[in-house]
């Protein structure tokens, strides 16, 4: 099988590619892959003269470009992955979110033969906001990536380090920040900080170090050296940290809202991510109750299970072959 890869143009972002870079890994070994950048430098039209040159069994849409199925010829042997849609709820009003509905959303929908999103919450929201059949939308997770492992630490409880994944808006740092005001512990914050954010952490004399543009292996190492992970996020579309924490065997506070319980289950501490009092007693409890931290590292390690990049590149797998079947 030949699969083409379409990803939205270098340096837009990185948690897409190192999604599908987790899931080439495993495909890779028995079939054929290509993959396609967006290019800046050329039209939507352009592109895709270059892409229907390219041979393929599946063509596959990584997130972000959607638009250019409207330009593709195999449009039945064409799928698109939805990461989520917050931005489109929470963000957009009045015509720029017309615009962005329609570009992003309602037209790929109605030139490809398949849609998959990563999580239950998301494919609702699909289904709620958009006329699409719910047969043509598959729920496939996202995967940890493959340099992550299990790795044993013993817990700091007299001064833990808590790693803090992401600075967006969403990520709910100056929440955080305030809540651990009045514990003893060392912030890690991954992200550029902006200078609101600092002035937070500044302000609640939170011990903290910042940390950027690291590599999968440095993140990897920087879970491996926390004693908490805190992703107590207002909105995902799925939380990749929460598995990422699950798999290298350490603790982690999320949130109750959207995607994350569902992709948590029982192997995280779940608060309220707008209540400040909340989210630090969940701390405190994680910091003081060695059974409760152990319980919840155990489920963590078989809820992972869930999300092996062998499982997930299977899925999509399955998925390729069930549209090539059906397509000839």
């Amino acid at each position: 099988m030949k699969i083409l890869y379409i990803h939205r143009k270098k340096g837009f972002g990185f948690s897409f590619e190192q999604l599908f870079k987790s899931i080439q890994s495993q495909i890779s070994k028995e079939h054929e892959i290509i993959n396609y950048y967006q290019n800046p430098e050329l039209n939507i039209f352009q592109e895709a003269k270059e892409i229907n040159k390219i041979e393929a069994d599946i063509i596959h849409i990584t997130g972000g470009y959607g638009i250019i199925s409207l330009f593709l010829k195999r449009k039945n042997k064409t799928i698109l992955t939805i990461h989520d849609l917050n931005h489109l709820i929470y963000d957009l009003k009045g015509l720029k979110k017309c615009l962005y509905k329609l570009i992003y959303f309602s037209i790929p929908f109605k030139n490809v033969v398949r849609v998959t999103t990563v999580s239950n919450y998301t494919k609702n929201n699909i289904l709620k906001h958009f006329k699409i059949r719910s047969e043509k939308v598959n729920v496939i997770y996202n995967c940890y990536p493959p340099i992550f492992k299990c790795f044993p630490k013993d817990f700091n409880s007299l001064n833990p380090v808590i790693l803090h994944i992401g600075t967006k808006p969403n990520k709910n740092l100056e929440k955080t920040a305030e809540a651990i005001s009045n514990i003893k512990c060392k912030l890690v914050v991954i992200g550029k900080l902006n200078s609101k954010q600092q002035t937070t952490l500044n302000k609640f004399k939170v011990d903290y170090e910042n940390k950027i543009n690291l590599t999968t292996e440095e993140v990897f190492n920087e879970y491996k050296n926390c004693d908490i992970v805190s992703f107590a996020s207002l909105r995902e579309g799925f939380g990749l940290p929460i598995i990422e924490a699950n798999v290298v065997g350490r603790v982690i506070l999320t949130s109750n809202t959207t995607s994350m319980p569902e992709v948590a289950s029982d192997s995280a501490h779940i608060i309220n991510p707008y209540n400040v009092k909340e989210i630090e007693e969940g701390f405190k409890k994680i910091i003081s109750d060695e059974n409760y931290r152990n319980t919840l590292v155990e489920n963590g390690l078989k809820n992972a299970t869930l999300f092996t990049p062998e499982k997930i590149a299977k899925d999509y797998l399955d998925i390729y072959k069930e549209i090539i079947f059906n397509n000839g």
